[in-house]
């Protein structure tokens, strides 16, 4: 769901078009703006991450990649309250908390809507509640499918373990933690397919074979656990997610998926590219003002953060 609750896309262009009439009247064209307004909420989201901000922090339990889930066709999906509608669902207590991937179809069986989400609690035999939303209400008719399919918790016994994450709008990965054996190492290739050859028995080595490591390769994130780890638990990844941003199709009446706190600076933001694309000087003022503002989104963060650990020393 877009973090905004009072900037559209189209509320947005309008500034932006006020803007334009000032510096640079019909040198862009308005349906371009809202590409502009999409490069910024990217740039801002980078700012908003790097300064290890909560916006985009997301977690979800990673499934090894052969795990496919069984699609379920739903009665119906309410945005207010993220309820799936299906008779006799089956789910327990026991599935809260698992990723679960919906999907609004047509007759021809093509995507028009697609959610990643998890879980977060059952409501009755007919209904559950999950984390996230499509953003409108989607209904099983006689032209649409609205199905679901929950994501399987294995307990994994191999060695070796991948998980595809190309389902997850992931900015960079923050740390992955096994609800049994704790945090999870990062390492590269070489010292991952290494572990299998360290003899337990060398100095150094035991507490190799004691661990569990990862690496990411593109879309896909590779474990490797000791000899001495018998099973993974559940892998949760904790990450900063990209944000969602206007497509093609969508329309203008989309919320920005930024903080109304942070639209001044997203303003701040599509300006100084706007100045670029015209090829114009942008004011000394606005530059320094973003600077500003990010530099305080940092020390704010960093602030917080320090207070939070104070905290729990006491």
């Amino acid at each position: 769901m877009a973090k905004s609750k009072i900037y559209t896309y189209q509320k947005f262009g309008d500034l932006l078009r006020d803007f334009l009439q000032e510096i640079a009247p019909d040198k862009i064209q308005p349906a371009a703006l809202h590409e502009y307004t999409n490069l910024g909420v990217l740039d801002l989201c980078e700012r908003l991450n790097s300064a290890s901000a909560p916006d985009y922090l997301k977690t979800a339990v990673l499934n090894e990649s052969s795990k496919t889930p069984t699609p379920v066709l739903c009665t119906s999906f309410t945005h207010s309250t993220k309820t799936f509608a299906k008779t006799t669902h089956g789910l327990t207590s026991s599935d809260v908390g698992k990723r679960l991937i919906a999907s609004v179809t047509d007759l021809t069986t093509v995507t028009i809507d697609y959610l990643l989400t998890k879980i977060v609690s059952i409501t009755n035999a007919n209904a559950f509640v999950v984390a996230d939303s499509f953003g409108e209400d989607r209904t099983s008719s006689g032209t649409l499918d609205v199905s679901y399919g929950v994501l399987p918790l294995t307990a994994y016994t191999t060695n070796k373990l991948d998980c595809d994450i190309s389902t997850i709008n992931l900015d960079k990965i923050i740390k992955i933690v096994d609800s049994v054996n704790g945090l999870v190492v990062p390492s590269g290739d070489s010292d991952i397919e290494g572990i299998a050859y360290f003899s337990a028995s060398l100095p150094g080595n035991s507490m190799k074979q004691a661990t569990i490591w990862y690496t990411q390769n593109g879309e896909t994130v590779s474990f490797y656990k000791g000899t001495s780890v018998s099973a993974y638990g559940t892998l949760t990844m904790h990450y900063y997610e990209q944000p969602t941003l206007l497509g093609t199709s969508d329309p203008l009446t989309t919320y920005i998926d930024v903080r109304d706190k942070f639209i001044p600076l997203l303003f701040a933001i599509v300006k100084n590219l706007l100045y670029e694309q015209l090829q114009k000087q942008a004011p000394d003022s606005l530059t320094a003002m973003i600077a500003a503002k990010t530099a305080d989104i940092r020390a704010s963060n960093k602030e917080e953060s320090a207070a939070i650990k104070d905290r729990a020393k006491k």
